[in-house]
């Protein structure tokens, strides 16, 4: 009997010490500290000895749940200002006031031992998406680590606030990657396919919408900008666009900008028989036309056909293609003549688009075309973050581009515009066009700015979340040496922009 209970008092202490032994070496840290309101919650991201709450505009400063996850859960932890003077004795699951700035945080859990995080505490004022993955986290990193055909999704839920804080909710149906050179780089773009059509953040509705990352744009304003032109300049399917503040699975990720996606469908573009291309420039494509030009086929999908009818409708396809192309290119056929075959307005508006920004990728990339009503048209514009001397792509902001930049003469493939000035009456079309809509131009600086003022706070965030000279390194390219943070590059892009505007003032108004 005495000997079990020696045997006892020594299991005990053994006990004892092992669990001092953890509360000393791991117990004095925090495995994670969030944030939670009535409808989520938002962990705290570690970036070095910093630690950073990333706070949507939602979120009440002075109504602040905290959450602290620790091995031991009498974890004491006590607040401080940014001048280390005393706040609060935090209890887990308590409310507290924390407005925008930088706190101590102080745990203490034994022998007096205490470890300090300084934590940052930011708040957007965008609208807010969360986005939570069915299997969480390790569903997310099954998403991510997918390739760039983008095979993997998951389901999950969707809750989106807006500037209002009124909200949407909504389960969806697959939450997968998108995007080929994009989604090589750290920060991912996503789509987000639901069961049927939803509006988020007032926009039209739609099954399908995308997540554009922007990493490639130190801006983070490109593709508002150029699409918010075509949406103005009302280039038909034109895509809507937003930005947010993206958490998914309660983690901050990033300042993106939500649109619809380029699609025949009710809620997009709608034709009933015809054809909806791409030009691309990629290995393995569906078409390659007389001139150079590689396209692929959207609509109808020829993958879920069988291999001869996928075939007889590539050919075809190639058959309509080069027709139209036969026309551009013989000198004979007038631009009348071509006027009942493609749509010229169409091209009008889609060419300034493109000239004004100086888009690395027209003719070259994502640009649309689509066949209604056995008449070609090109747009919607779309994928413009590769413009106006963005990161490697340098180009002479005093000139046409399309027709005379070096870069694009370079090319193994004629482009269709250099083939329709030629035409006699459309350099006219196209000057005409500028002189009567040169305010929509002219506001592009406006819009530049009010959109520089309304992301500055997320696009704070999303450069302590993806540092600007990690996201530089990343491009493996070039990059202007003056183009050093966000304030830089937009300051670059407004100013390229200016030069823009102002070449064809001189060439349209005063020469």
């Amino acid at each position: 009997m005495n000997k079990n209970f020696f045997s006892f008092i020594i299991l005990l202490l053994f006990l004892f010490f092992v669990f001092a032994f953890y509360r000393f070496f791991w117990g004095t840290s925090i495995k994670n500290i969030s944030v939670e309101n009535s409808f989520s919650s938002v962990s705290w991201f570690h970036e070095g000895d910093d630690y950073y709450l990333f706070l949507p505009k939602i979120m009440d400063y002075n109504q602040l749940s905290l959450s602290f996850s620790s091995l031991f859960s009498s974890s004491k932890i006590s607040i401080y200002d940014s001048n280390h003077h005393f706040l609060y004795r935090a209890k887990n699951h308590s409310l507290y006031s924390l407005s925008d700035g930088t706190y101590f945080f102080k745990v203490s859990l034994c022998f007096s031992k205490t470890r300090e995080y300084v934590v940052h505490v930011i708040q957007s004022d965008l609208p807010s998406m969360f986005l939570n993955t069915d299997g969480g986290r390790r569903s997310y990193q099954k998403i991510l680590s997918d390739n760039i055909y983008h095979k993997v999704y998951y389901p999950g839920n969707i809750q989106v606030f807006d500037s209002n804080s009124s909200s949407f909710f909504s389960s969806v149906k697959k939450i997968r990657g998108r995007g080929n050179s994009t989604w090589l780089r750290s920060k991912k773009p996503f789509q987000l396919t639901f069961e049927d059509e939803v509006s988020l953040l007032g926009m039209k509705k739609s099954k399908k919408w995308i997540l554009l990352s922007n990493h490639w744009d130190g801006s983070l304003a490109r593709n508002y900008l150029w699409l918010t032109l075509a949406k103005k300049m009302e280039i038909d399917y034109s895509v809507d666009c937003s930005p947010v503040d993206l958490y998914i699975n309660h983690e901050y990720v990033g300042s993106y900008l939500i649109t619809n996606k380029v699609e025949v469908s009710s809620d997009s573009i709608s034709i009933d028989e015809g054809y909806l291309f791409e030009i691309i420039n990629q290995k393995y494509h569906d078409l390659e036309l007389d001139h150079g030009y590689q396209v692929n086929i959207h609509y109808p999908d020829i993958h879920k056909m069988s291999l001869d009818m996928s075939n007889q409708v590539k050919d075809s396809a190639l058959k309509y293609l080069n027709s139209i192309e036969k026309l551009l290119y013989d000198d004979s056929v007038s631009l009348d003549e071509i006027n009942n075959y493609i749509d010229i307005d169409s091209f009008i508006k889609y060419y300034w688009v493109q000239e004004i920004s100086e888009n690395y990728d027209v003719n070259r990339g994502s640009n649309y075309l689509y066949v209604k009503n056995n008449k070609l048209y090109i747009g919607p514009v779309w994928d413009m973050d590769n413009t106006l001397n963005r990161s490697y792509h340098y180009a002479d902001s005093n000139g046409q581009y399309i027709l005379n930049d070096s870069e694009l003469k370079l090319r193994t493939y004629e482009n269709w515009y250099q083939a329709l000035f030629q035409k006699e009456g459309f350099d006219d079309l196209i000057r005409n066009y500028y002189v009567e809509h040169v305010d929509l131009f002219r506001n592009l600086i406006v819009l530049l700015d009010d959109y520089q003022m309304l992301i500055l706070r997320s696009a704070r965030m999303n450069y302590i979340r993806w540092p600007y000279d990690r996201m530089r390194k990343e491009q493996q390219r070039p990059w202007l040496k003056e183009d050093i943070d966000f304030d830089s590059s937009c300051s670059l892009l407004r100013q390229s922009i200016m030069d823009r505007i102002n070449y064809y003032q001189n060439y349209y108004f005063e020469s």
